[in-house]
């Protein structure tokens, strides 16, 4: 009793395609989460084309958002001053640099500079 192929097909015959050795898969990195705070920071560095007065410019998204704020608020707009206000209280308390006033100490500042009481020579 002889074994003919062709008269037991295999059950599962390749379909198109199919009978290509397969490749390895890849394995995939896992990527480090990222923090909610890093993608803010990530969203709202990234710089943006904006035209102002005519000439197109990049800037920082936050700096596009505050810009648009400042503009409506011109206008009339209660709400976008109203936003825009507490971003500067929110970012005035959260930044690192303070306004620091430093006088030059040369002859044009001495000479509107008020005389000190013990000074009798001015």
């Amino acid at each position: 009793m002889s074994v003919d192929d062709s008269d037991n097909p295999p059950k599962n015959p390749p379909q198109g395609g199919n009978d290509r050795p397969r490749r390895p898969k890849k394995r995939r990195r896992r990527r480090v989460p990222e923090s909610t705070i890093a993608i803010f920071d990530r969203l709202l560095m990234r710089q943006r084309s904006m035209i102002l007065n005519g000439v197109q410019t990049n800037l920082p998204t936050i700096d596009a958002i505050a810009f648009q704020l400042w503009l409506k608020s011109m206008d009339g707009d209660i709400r976008a001053r109203n936003v825009l206000l507490k971003w500067e209280k929110f970012a005035s308390r959260r930044t690192k640099r303070r306004l620091e006033v430093r006088w030059a100490d040369n002859d044009d500042t001495r000479a509107i500079q008020p005389a000190k009481p013990g000074d009798e020579n001015e």
